[in-house]
């Protein structure tokens, strides 16, 4: 799992991460848990002072980049079983909103695309043998 493309996507996640200030504390420790080359990972990442406050992190080519608590999933097929449900829930809000920017772009024009990605990671996790 040490391979080359899940190291420099961890660290590209990492500082996209911290540069979102969306953790609640400021030293990580970061480490991939899984991931399919070129196109998804999955990642811890962890207090650095306090072990026990972690998140998982989720990214990839064509993939948002997202984390949740650690007691989301207990492992990264649950995890991306829980991004896909949360990310189809969200596209369907965003559809239902009326017509709001989010980054500059509609929130109509947002929902296939979080849609499309939801409808992915729900396939991947379907899928025997990769795991």
């Amino acid at each position: 799992m040490n391979s080359d493309w899940a190291q420099q996507k961890l660290r590209v996640l990492v500082k996209e991460v911290v540069a979102r200030q969306l953790l609640p504390f400021p030293a990580i420790e970061a480490a991939a848990e899984w991931s399919l080359r070129g196109s998804v990972l999955v990642g811890r990442l962890r207090n650095a002072t306090n072990h026990a406050d972690w998140f998982w992190l989720i990214g990839g080519e064509n993939l948002s980049t997202d984390i949740a608590p650690g007691s989301v999933a207990s492992s990264p097929r649950e995890l991306i079983r829980y991004f896909a449900l949360r990310w189809q829930i969200g596209a369907a809000q965003l559809q239902d909103q009326s017509d709001i920017l989010v980054n500059s772009f509609s929130s109509h024009a947002k929902a296939p695309e979080l849609q499309k990605m939801a409808e992915g990671l729900y396939r991947l996790s379907e899928t025997e043998g990769i795991w």
